[in-house]
């Protein structure tokens, strides 16, 4: 790819893309998000229902059974809040091709990557990306283990057009395949 030649390309994401891209930056980098999510409120929860909740009743009203009865009714409904909202967030798209987001248009150049979407625009240098992992039917550009960009490869209109880019990549970038970490 010569020094000036620029490549852009527009990429809408779908629940597939999100899905390629939960199992591919990592699944302990996701769920230890997802973990902190329930087990924080779970855990202050069960410390005030069962250890500050029958004192403080049984100091200001009065039997220490009310007390328990109060703390336990407070622990079902932070559990049922955490439940409620880890339904939410796994709950299955209608559509696995669905359009989400804002389409957005990348451009890679000898100098680094620009992501603009209707309300963003980022450019980062090549130095940015620790390396890149090219799956079947996706690149990632890794800034870190649990943070990536990814590239359908379907964005690109020809495959020329990919393996130019996968050209750049190898230039500027640690490549990887799929098998590799």
């Amino acid at each position: 790819m010569p020094e000036d030649h620029t490549l852009v390309i527009r990429v809408q994401y779908t629940p597939e893309d999100l899905a390629h891209f939960q199992q591919n930056i990592g699944d302990a980098a996701s769920d230890r998000r997802g973990m902190a999510i329930v087990a924080i409120p779970v855990l202050l929860s069960v410390f005030v229902a069962f250890v500050l909740g029958p004192y403080w009743f049984a100091q200001f009203t009065g039997p220490y059974l009310l007390g328990v009865i109060i703390s336990v009714f407070v622990l079902a409904m932070a559990l049922a809040a955490t439940l409620k909202i880890n339904a939410y967030v796994r709950q299955p798209s209608a559509a696995p091709d669905a359009p989400i987001f804002t389409p957005q248009d990348f451009t890679f150049s000898s100098k680094g990557m620009t992501v603009q979407s209707t309300h963003a625009k980022s450019d980062l240098s090549w130095r940015a990306f620790q390396k890149a992992k090219e799956t079947a039917s996706h690149y990632l550009l890794f800034m870190d283990p649990g943070l990536a960009y990814l590239v359908p490869k379907r964005a690109f209109s020809s495959a020329a057009e990919a393996a130019a880019f996968s050209g750049l990549l190898r230039q500027h970038v640690k490549l990887i395949s799929a098998g590799e970490r």
